[in-house]
């Protein structure tokens, strides 16, 4: 195999491995994305279900000293 031929496969051969590297990068990043919005979707919900017990004890203190 020539020179020039061993030079071409290399770049094709490293625009592959580039390719691959991108679109698990890419990947990665939209799992992280999906997490993060997974993540702050529970803890929207968690912090809702700590103000309404929050509010319970409230009425609750407030019933009780009336």
């Amino acid at each position: 195999m020539a020179a020039t031929e061993r030079l071409n496969l290399l770049q094709t051969e490293s625009i592959a491995c580039v390719t691959i590297a991108v679109t698990a990068s890419e990947e990665l990043a939209a799992c992280m994305i999906d997490q993060a919005i997974n993540t702050n979707a529970k803890a929207a919900d968690v912090a809702e279900r700590y103000e309404s017990a929050v509010q319970f004890w409230q009425r609750l203190a407030d019933g009780e000293s009336s």
